[in-house]
């Protein structure tokens, strides 16, 4: 159930190469009745789009562990468009609520475009679009879980270059844009 689980929020498709082990721990007739499952993947030109942020990658590789109790993911990288993305990271849960989030992911050549923006939460895409971007940039992403376990929080910077913003509130365009903006789910700071 777990693994269907895991299947459902990604929807990968593709190749991998495949290590799957099933296990009753302990010894002799201590062993219980309960089996550990584990799933190791290979990805070779895979592709997924992970429910919560529908954005497709595609031409994915790296390696991906599942677990009864969470996966781990080690160096994909993956496409998007003209975009490299690379996501490392980790996952726990216990009876299907995520218990321990650590995901790390690294954008590079990113279109400020139509995807982006469909993959982007309510609240940040309002306030992206309303800014009106243009053109490409970098990222570097931290997911986890909120401290005050209010669900999930994100620290994100990003790096443009070759970008143009034109806000709708003061319609004046602005080409050229690079520095770092920073943002989370409460906060937005432009260096």
């Amino acid at each position: 159930e777990g693994f269907r689980s895991v299947w459902d929020q990604f929807a990968p498709s593709g190749r991998a190469d495949l290590r799957v082990s099933i296990e009753r721990p302990g010894e002799g007739q201590q062993r219980a009745n309960d089996w550990s499952n584990r799933i190791e993947a290979r990805l070779h030109d895979a592709a997924l789009t992970y429910q919560a942020f529908p954005y497709r990658i595609e031409s994915l590789g790296g390696d991906v562990t599942v677990t009864d109790h969470g996966f781990e993911i080690d160096n994909l990288v993956g496409r998007h468009g003209e975009a490299t993305l690379m996501i490392n990271g980790a996952v726990e849960y216990k009876d299907r609520a995520v218990t321990d989030l650590d995901i790390h992911v690294e954008a590079r050549g990113a279109a400020a475009d139509r995807d982006l923006f469909a993959a982007l939460p309510a609240r940040v895409r309002d306030v992206v679009v309303d800014v009106g971007p243009k053109g490409c940039f970098d990222a570097s992403a931290a997911i986890y879980l909120d401290p005050s376990g209010q669900g999930t929080a994100y620290d994100i910077d990003v790096f443009p270059h070759e970008l143009t913003v034109c806000p709708r509130q003061a319609p004046l365009r602005v080409d050229q844009v690079t520095g770092r903006i920073r943002f989370n789910q409460d906060r937005i700071e432009l260096d």
